[in-house]
């Protein structure tokens, strides 16, 4: 039977008697490893801090029961830092969410491109994507539009310095001159031109025309595609996309 024997000094780790069958590198390695988590348990333990925080990896599916044993053998309460990306808790609220949407049966379709949207009597009637043989049509009672803006391939321009929305045609709030998108500044203040186009909505972020009518009642727009949201100045692109979406989720729940 193997024995090992260490013991932890403050510089380096010692042995004695230590017999084993590894060679001599992995003994080496093997007894480092011993030292280091020893060590690394003993410096949590000694310290007076209430709690221990570790960067936000602590487990995809499993991340209550991963927190939970920490605690448990910390003896103190635990929590995340946030990490560079990519966010492991954003892939957590993902795949949460994605099961609550499939068990009320919703269906996914992902890498399916929208191909174009139908708009009839102020309502949307159906949109149509692609499949690998031919498109296809869906319809619904409600369509959110969440497409990611000029950034995120939502907004498209031509070459003579057009913006528009490629699936319903809906009329976009953006400079008619192409030498407006940006200003003469590199670091103008007031943000960039472009960085503001979108769609303008109202109170219940369904799309207007240029006069400020309602396009279309049962669709709605959020996210990077609203107009006059300088996201990238404020540095709130993530904060626009949860509360609109929250919004929009609560106006069609009325």
């Amino acid at each position: 039977m193997t024995n090992y024997e260490l013991r932890i000094t403050n510089q380096k780790p010692e042995t004695r008697n230590l017999k084993t069958g590894f060679c001599p590198a992995r003994r080496e390695r093997y007894i480092l490893q011993c030292w280091r988590r020893r060590r690394w348990r003993r410096e949590i333990y000694g310290r007076a801090a209430k709690c221990s925080g570790f960067p936000a990896v602590l487990g995809l599916h499993k991340h209550a029961e991963v927190m939970a044993d920490l605690e448990r053998g910390l003896g103190k309460p635990v929590f995340e830092i946030s990490a560079l990306p990519p966010s492991v808790p954003g892939r957590r609220l993902y795949e949460r969410l994605k099961d609550i949407f499939l068990k009320a049966g919703g269906r996914l379709l992902i890498g399916s491109k929208v191909l174009g949207g139908e708009i009839e009597a102020g309502r949307v009637t159906q949109i149509r994507h692609e499949t690998v043989t031919r498109p296809k049509t869906l319809r619904a009672e409600h369509y959110v539009l969440a497409t990611g803006g000029i950034y995120g391939g939502g907004l498209e321009a031509t070459s003579d310095g057009v913006i528009h929305e490629p699936i319903f045609n809906l009329p976009v709030a953006a400079p008619s001159d192409r030498a407006a998108w940006f200003g003469p500044e590199l670091l103008s203040p007031g943000g960039r031109a472009i960085h503001r186009v979108g769609i303008r909505v109202d109170e219940r972020f369904n799309p207007l025309d240029a006069n400020g009518a309602v396009i279309a009642k049962n669709l709605y727009v959020a996210g990077n595609m609203l107009a006059d949201v300088n996201w990238i100045q404020g540095r709130t692109g993530d904060g626009v996309a949860i509360t609109s979406a929250f919004k929009v989720v609560e106006e069609i729940l009325e």
